[in-house]
């Protein structure tokens, strides 16, 4: 019922999120996220992970460029995993995330 309303599920190591919510991360923490999920920096630094160094590693839905591995994330920018893709917390971070999720 609650994913009907909008809502989301999970907790510190990963969940689904219908809508977007608000996850903190710790420097040092990546989150892993399916193709199709979507992220957004709100405070903190981040950088892109791709496993392998795959490109692209996301897509910046906002410039409408893609950035590769290691590339900083700008806040409020809106980013689209076209795979399994991640972000890392170079410094303590909130991000807001919607789609599956794993934080490891």
């Amino acid at each position: 019922l609650l994913l009907q309303l909008g809502g989301s599920v999970g907790d510190e190591t990963g969940g689904t999120a219908v809508s977007f919510t608000a996850v903190n991360l710790t420097a040092g923490q990546t989150l892993y996220g399916g193709a199709g999920c979507e992220v957004m920096l709100r405070s903190g630094k981040a950088t892109c992970y791709s496993e392998g160094k795959s490109t692209p590693g996301l897509v910046d839905t906002t410039d409408g460029k893609t950035i590769n591995h290691g590339t900083a994330l700008v806040q409020n920018h809106l980013y689209m995993m076209p795979d399994v893709r991640g972000v890392t917390a170079s410094a303590d971070a909130l991000v807001l995330i919607r789609g599956d999720y794993t934080i490891g």
